[in-house]
């Protein structure tokens, strides 16, 4: 397809090459980055259900106590989107902002702005190199701050697998993510390297060009040079 072509045959000649493979796993960034955006909001709505049943138990539980009827109070949720009775802090929203503008945002405004400039030939190698540097950082530190909240977080829900299995799946796919952004930083490099070595290729030309036309007596405008020794006058003998 002509939008595919694209990304398996670039235009840009400082993507041909082995190079042009950055291509077609940028467009596998972008899948994966979907894919992880689907569970972090599926994640994120079942936390605020639980959240949500606990709030409604909790109320129930207290107003049985001041009746007298006593029994186990329920589990605490994985995320708490209420503040709690006794001193609970919400930290729903905070963990929201954090988990989604350590590397899902930032990478979900990089890529349109990438494949804009793919397709108008002007992805430049030193800037996606640069790019995949510092997004491969980025996901990886948002995979380990994700599989860190659902490991260490102490509560006890029966529902708890179902959020554990979306939350895994999610810091499962930024893992696949970083890894595809460290392919993308080889390919770049490549693609850097190969551009220095033609730019200087082509100034070495450059030079030669300018340094062989001087030798044969023609400035850069293609025009011979007139000598600046003007010849002697002559003078008739009488």
């Amino acid at each position: 397809m002509g939008v595919l072509r694209a990304y398996t045959h670039p235009n840009d000649s400082r993507w041909r090459g082995p190079q042009r493979h950055a291509y077609t796993i940028l467009l596998t960034i972008t899948v994966f980055v979907t894919l992880i955006w689907i569970f972090f909001i599926a994640d994120q709505a079942y936390s605020r259900v639980l959240d949500n049943q606990y709030q409604k138990l909790a109320h129930k539980h207290n107003a049985d106590a001041e009746k007298g009827i006593y029994y186990e109070p329920p589990t605490y949720p994985p995320v708490r989107w209420h503040a709690g009775t006794e001193g609970e802090v919400a930290d729903g929203w905070t963990s929201f902002f954090f988990r989604a503008f350590l590397a899902l945002v930032p990478d979900t405004i990089h890529l349109p702005i990438a494949h804009i400039l793919l397709h108008k030939n002007k992805l430049h190698p030193v800037g996606a190199l640069v790019c995949g540097v510092i997004f491969f950082c980025l996901w990886v530190d948002s995979a380990l701050w994700g599989i860190f909240t659902t490991t260490w977080s102490e509560y006890y829900n029966k529902d708890k697998n179902a959020w554990d299995e979306l939350a895994n799946m999610g810091s499962a796919l930024q893992v696949v993510t970083a890894l595809l952004y460290l392919a993308y930083m080889g390919y770049s490099a490549k693609a850097v390297h190969e551009w220095r070595k033609n730019k200087g290729d082509r100034e070495a030309f450059r030079a030669g060009v300018a340094h062989g036309l001087e030798l044969a007596g023609v400035n850069k405008n293609g025009q011979e040079r007139r000598s600046h020794v003007e010849a002697a006058p002559s003078y008739a003998v009488v």
